[in-house]
């Protein structure tokens, strides 16, 4: 069984996530040439990506991660909430 077309181009962005982080990485043209294929490349991979530098502002102790799953009906499985509670942060509410 194949993967729909969201989540295999949501596992590329992964992937040159991943290899970006390499020092040695240096295929900027054929990431720029997959950015190109479809106009939802590159949304995927600002939001991947955007959870990636968002961790990095995390203290390095005092939080919690909480994942929060996102039922959807007649499926047996779906994406999570991930949220970092940081320990005597006030809690903030958004709708």
């Amino acid at each position: 069984m194949s993967a729909d077309p969201v989540t295999a181009t949501e596992a590329q962005a992964i992937d040159w996530i991943v290899r970006q982080r390499a020092p040695d990485f240096d295929d900027w043209d054929g990431f720029a040439d997959w950015l190109a294929e479809a106009p939802g490349h590159a949304e995927i991979y600002d939001a991947l990506a955007s959870l990636d530098v968002d961790l990095a502002a995390l203290p390095p102790t005092g939080w919690t991660l909480s994942c929060f799953p996102v039922k959807i009906e007649r499926a047996s499985a779906g994406w999570i909430r991930a949220v970092a509670l940081i320990d005597g942060a006030p809690v903030s509410h958004t709708d």
